[in-house]
């Protein structure tokens, strides 16, 4: 199936989002973890017998489906047709995506969950090229951006990668366009939900993606609040299980250091912890990083 650019930003984004993690770090409670290798830096050296256990990509595939779906937005009523469902490795984040078109060479697509019946996702483009006419700021754009995260906000997102994209991007079907990223947070702490918010210099918003926001519920957040607790059982069982895979030389030679993670939900119906862990020998300072995922 063939992607315009507007979808490919929007998939790029949705495949990409497991590998998001900010710098803090958490634990696990005292019950038996399962402990996964989720990713690891191509031409890791350092254990080179390490194998992932769980591919965290997300994929699109045909499903049965509604063939047609009609969305309102702004006003305006789009008619969209079935192209592919993005299946996710994340709970409750299975979305159909539809393609539509609108007045003035206007294209939307967007993305339905597929549990909650509700548009989570979608870009606009105008396949003749748009040129934007003003020039608002960043900071009102981002006013505009967090207008329309208060339609998911229970205010408990913070806004994040803000640093990387102060600059507005020229996207040839959107115009100059600032992107804005907003984290769900629980009792601040971190979690992999992630809402992108794209708003060029008109005011217009041009993508809106909110694709995990019904990854959490019932008692996920007092489970997550209660998992938070114990960071040095989580560092000790992810050591032992990157030390089981050293087959040869001396394991004291290696030290291991998370460097990021963020609260996750799969759909065994699991939440865990996906750490980023940076492998360093002691002697060489060769360095590698790993992607792990543990249970709470």
């Amino acid at each position: 199936m063939k992607l315009s650019l507007i979808t490919r930003r929007a998939v790029t984004f949705l495949l990409a989002v497991a590998l998001i993690c900010t710098l803090c770090l958490y634990g696990c409670s005292e019950k038996k973890s399962t402990v996964l290798i989720s990713g690891m830096a191509e031409g890791n050296t350092i254990i080179p017998s390490l194998n992932t256990d769980i591919d965290l990509s997300a994929k699109i595939q045909e499903l049965n489906a509604e063939k047609k779906y009609e969305y309102v937005l702004d006003n305006e009523v789009f008619y969209g047709e079935y192209s592919g469902t993005l299946v996710s490795p994340y709970y409750n984040c299975d979305a159909d995506m539809y393609i539509a078109s609108g007045d003035n060479g206007k294209e939307i697509e967007f993305f339905v969950n597929r549990n909650h019946n509700k548009v989570v996702v979608y870009t606009i483009a105008y396949r003749n090229g748009y040129t934007t006419t003003q020039d608002k700021s960043y900071e009102e754009c981002f006013q505009i951006a967090n207008n329309k995260l208060s339609e998911f906000d229970d205010g408990n997102f913070e806004q994040v990668f803000k640093e990387t994209h102060l600059k507005a991007l020229h996207i040839p079907e959107c115009g100059n366009t600032y992107s804005y990223y907003f984290r769900k947070m629980i009792d601040e702490k971190e979690t992999n939900i992630i809402v992108q918010i794209d708003v060029n210099t008109d005011g217009l918003v041009v993508l809106v993606n909110a694709s995990s926001i019904f990854e959490f519920d019932g008692n996920d957040e007092s489970v997550i609040r209660a998992a938070s607790k114990n960071v040095e059982n989580l560092l000790e069982k992810v050591k032992n299980r990157l030390l089981s895979e050293v087959k040869n030389g001396n394991k004291e030679n290696i030290s291991f250091a998370i460097q990021r993670s963020s609260f996750c939900k799969l759909k065994d119906g699991n939440i865990y912890v996906l750490c980023e862990v940076e492998i360093r020998t002691v002697d060489t300072h060769k360095v590698d990083y790993v992607q792990v995922l543990v249970s709470v």
